[in-house]
């Protein structure tokens, strides 16, 4: 498991991480071609990649997350109260009111 404990500067630190994350998701994508399993829909291969880093972006185009209020509130829980402009409950807070959006937009394409 990867230790994703964050200092003084989050997104430093966790950019750090990114190279051991990646070799664990290659490492699961090749277990996943030798054995099928319920998870396997969530192994992707890594889009957007700047210099081997992964942002929330990356994240985004990887996982094609199209709707715009959940991509909102994906940013929000990535790093709820760690980018310094909002604390963890209002960043959570600001994901719910994202997700109840993101309701609001699939029910109104479904009528």
């Amino acid at each position: 498991m990867v230790n994703l404990k964050v200092g003084k500067d989050p997104l430093r630190d966790f950019n750090k991480k990114i190279p051991e994350i990646i070799k664990r998701f290659e490492r699961l994508a090749k277990l996943a071609k030798k054995k099928s399993h319920s998870g396997e829909k969530y192994l992707k291969t890594p889009k957007g990649l700047k210099g081997g880093k992964m942002d929330v972006y990356s994240v985004i185009e990887t996982f094609g997350v199209e709707c715009p209020a959940i991509q909102h509130a994906l940013k929000k829980l990535l790093f709820p109260g760690k980018r310094g402009k909002n604390e963890t409950l209002a960043d959570l807070d600001e994901a719910r009111d994202a997700i109840t959006r993101a309701i609001e937009l699939e029910q109104g394409r479904r009528e």
